[in-house]
This record gives C-alpha cells, structure tokens and sequence, in this order.
C-alpha cells in the first residue's frame, strides 16, 4: 500500500506556517475529535431513557396523573442531558499546544512532541459489513505507545451533501493543518488522499 507523508515547514523568522510554497499567519486551531461506536451509543442512548423513565415514573408517583406531561419533558431533558454527557466523557480536544484525551473517568494529557505520527487507514464497520476510513493519533509515553481514533467516516466519493459530512470535513481539515504546524508525519494512503483532494479539497499530501 502506497502512502503520502507530510511533514509542514515553520518559517524561522516569524514562526509562520508555509503551504504549498505560501505564507500563512498562524490561526489558533481547536478541534473536538474521537469516534463513539455504535455499540457504545446504544448504551448511552439506553443509560439516559433508563434514568429518564425512573424520574418520569417517580414525578407521576408523587404527584399523580396530572403531571404526566410535566414528567415525560423532565425525563426527555434528563435524559438527553445523560446521553451529551456521556459521549461528551470520551472525546479527544487537539490544540496548538496539547492533546486531551477523555475517556470517561481518565484523562490524559500529550504534548505534541509525544505524538508520533496521524495514519489514515480504511478499516470496516462493527459489523464487518462496509468499508471506513479512519483517522488515528500514535503517541508515545515513556516506551508506551497507544492509537487513539480522531475521526472515522464512509469513504468519500462525492462533495459533501450534509451538515455532517461538512464538520466532518472541517474536522479533517483542521486535523491536517494542526499535523502540518507541528511537524506531525501524516500518513494516508494514495486512494484516500487522491478521494479527499478531489471531492473535499483536503489537501494531504507533502506541502
């Protein structure tokens, strides 16, 4: 499989990050990443219409049958409130100084130069029934090294159509451009660059 690797360039007079041959002021870059599979979703989804049901049931308990509409938006609110916080407890929230990992009660903090490269890859889905791609961060803490997922998407095969599929795009692009202001090697196989140059306008290849 044939990669493309890309190193960014810093200006040594002002710090300045160069792209393809131009000069760019630096833009302070923060991007909310990390993948929720769908087995993990269904248990928050599960978590919070649990708890939302309980509350519901014991406001109705207390207060009677007048209050079942009272009860049913209480637990609906609980119950989103629930499932935000619980995705919300494994993210991944990469600046231009550090890299935060969230993973429900641990957290883990990297600098950028414990980062040892990105790698994109085309993996399958839970179910083993359609391509991915993916997007994973290598770190290495005192000998131990360890992937953790940034983004994973279907294949792009076409413009975005959606709202998802544009912040997915911003995610990327971010992601690329932090990789490039810190010297990140990242690697993505040619078909997935080729895909994401022609129909997203992400460049990944060597500036």
């Amino acid at each position: 499989m044939s990669y493309t690797v890309n190193r960014g360039r810093t200006d040594a007079v002002n710090g300045a990050t160069l792209y393809r041959g131009a000069m760019v002021d630096p833009i302070p870059l923060r991007v909310r990443a990390g993948s929720t599979n769908a087995l993990r979703t269904i248990v928050y989804v599960a978590c919070g219409l649990v708890v939302g049901l309980v509350i519901g049931y014991a406001i109705v308990a207390a207060f009677g049958y007048g209050r079942v509409v009272t009860a049913i938006l209480i637990g609906l609110v609980l119950a989103i409130t629930i499932i935000v916080a619980l995705r919300a407890s494994f993210s991944i929230v990469l600046d231009e100084s550090r890299i935060v990992v969230r993973k429900l009660l641990h957290k883990r903090v990297l600098l950028w130069n414990q980062v040892e490269r990105i790698t994109a890859a085309a993996v399958v889905d839970d179910k083993g029934r359609r391509e991915l791609w993916s997007f994973a961060l290598t770190s290495a803490v005192d000998g131990h090294k360890q992937s953790d997922v940034l983004v994973v998407i279907p294949p792009v095969d076409a413009q975005y159509r959606n709202a998802y599929e544009f912040n997915k795009r911003q995610q990327i692009m971010d992601i690329v451009a932090l990789a490039k202001m810190k010297n990140v090697p990242l690697y993505v196989p040619t078909r997935i660059s080729f895909a994401l140059q022609k129909n997203w306008h992400i460049d990944s290849t060597d500036s």
